[in-house]
């Protein structure tokens, strides 16, 4: 994915900023770091299993797409968890942001998805797992647009 950086700002320039948080210090590590992040999401993408059609026993795409939004919403209502504790710590719109925020994670569930077809896991319902992950991951935009709203 790529993103436009916002006019003035350099991210390399900016760690060296007072009061910025820090990153890689140097160019190189930044390249490590960048490179690093790259492979990874690869090869965990050409890892992922292949989704079987109606056709080729697998569920009617109607059926997994059902599956899917269900799977989906009930797994972003567990991530919801942070706004009902921490009360005291901070804010609803606060707890909200890193709830919304955590939406996306991917990188777990797709090691736990391809486990479990070690396991002997049904097709179909690791499709619904794959699929579900991808629409999260493909919403990413959405949801930092949430955060930044909820910010403001």
């Amino acid at each position: 994915m790529m993103l436009a950086r916002p006019a003035g700002h350099d991210p390399h320039r900016d760690d060296c900023r007072e009061g910025r948080q820090k990153g890689p210090a140097t160019p190189g590590e930044q390249a490590v770091s960048t490179w690093g992040a790259g492979v990874f999401m690869v090869l965990v993408g050409l890892s992922m299993p292949v989704i079987a059609g109606p056709g080729e026993g697998g569920m009617p795409w109607g059926v997994l797409a059902v599956h899917v939004a269900l799977i989906t919403v009930l797994s972003n209502i567990g991530k919801m968890f942070p706004v009902f504790v921490y009360r005291g710590e901070a804010t609803l719109k606060e707890r909200l942001v890193v709830s919304v925020a955590m939406f996306p994670r991917g990188e777990v569930g797709a090691g736990v998805l391809v486990l479990s077809l070690g396991y002997g896991v049904n097709q179909s319902m690791v499709a619904v797992g794959v699929v579900s992950l991808a629409l999260n991951l493909a919403l990413t935009g959405v949801f930092i647009l949430v955060v930044k709203k909820l910010l403001r």
